[in-house]
């Protein structure tokens, strides 16, 4: 009887493994990945310098500049932005030039910064399609409105080191990492409210899901945060995440490694 038993435990536990390997898909291994308004995965492999696009599950185009004669080479860039329309940005901070394709990875434009912003370290774009560009040399974030070449002075509160900037919803969220502060600005720059990380906590990656709403990526997994209701919850053991959004009543997440997972 104890060997029938052991045996069954055994089954259960191959098909078990064989159940969750099937809830698991597998893109290529990637950095970076956003998801546009239409579903689309982008997925950035920044070393290699290839930008891929993914539509439920299929890679449908790749962008890799050192391919064709004649593309741009992405030699240093950044995390993909999206803007409202679907259009996706990437600063090259090798080459202080801004990218942008079209959702099936055509280049739209091509546009080098002012030669004045010496260290570009990030950047996204408002829901207004105004460029935010976080420069390390100055310590200070700018502004550029579209269409023009200028940049001004954006954010009513100094930053410094390591600095994050996301748009999320009507409102842009700074992550100061040597601070382990967040600052929550409105599009012209006035801080709304700040919170710090949760204490012995050691933050390697911010996810926004919303406003007030984070993931936080630390060595031992993933975690949901709200600092306003001081709520912090463990969600996953997966590593290196590189994507996590709340879709569907579930959380997807994509680790480096390629894997993806949906998490109720």
């Amino acid at each position: 009887m104890k060997r029938l038993s052991l045996t069954w435990f055994v089954f259960l536990l191959i098909i078990g493994s064989h159940l969750h390997s099937a809830d698991t898909l597998y893109i290529e291994p990637c950095d970076e990945v956003t998801i546009n308004i239409f579903g689309d995965k982008i997925c950035l492999s920044q070393d290699e310098g290839i930008l891929r696009r993914y539509v439920k599950g299929k890679l449908l185009n790749i962008y890799s500049g050192q391919n064709p004669a004649g593309k741009f080479i992405l030699q240093q860039p950044l995390r993909p932005i999206l803007d409202g329309a679907g259009n996706i940005y990437m600063l090259d901070v090798a080459s202080n030039t801004v990218i942008a394709w079209d959702r099936f990875l055509n280049i739209h434009s091509i546009t080098p910064l002012h030669e004045n912003i010496l260290s570009p370290k990030d950047f996204t774009v408002t829901s207004e399609h105004d460029w935010l560009i976080y420069d390390d040399f100055y310590g200070q974030i700018l502004q550029i409105h579209p269409g023009n070449s200028f940049y001004i002075d954006w954010g009513d509160k100094p930053v410094s080191g390591e600095v994050k900037i996301y748009a999320v919803e009507q409102q842009v969220i700074v992550f100061l990492e040597d601070q382990k502060l967040i600052r929550i600005c409105d599009w012209d720059g006035t801080t709304l409210k700040e919170f710090n990380l949760p204490d012995n906590f050691l933050v390697d990656k911010l996810f926004p899901l919303n406003n007030m709403t984070f993931g936080l990526r630390s060595e031992d997994g993933v975690y949901i945060w709200k600092p306003e209701d001081a709520y912090l919850r463990y969600l996953s053991d997966l590593k290196d995440v590189v994507f996590l959004e709340f879709q569907a009543n579930s959380y997807i997440l994509i680790s480096q490694e390629g894997a993806i997972v949906n998490i109720p």
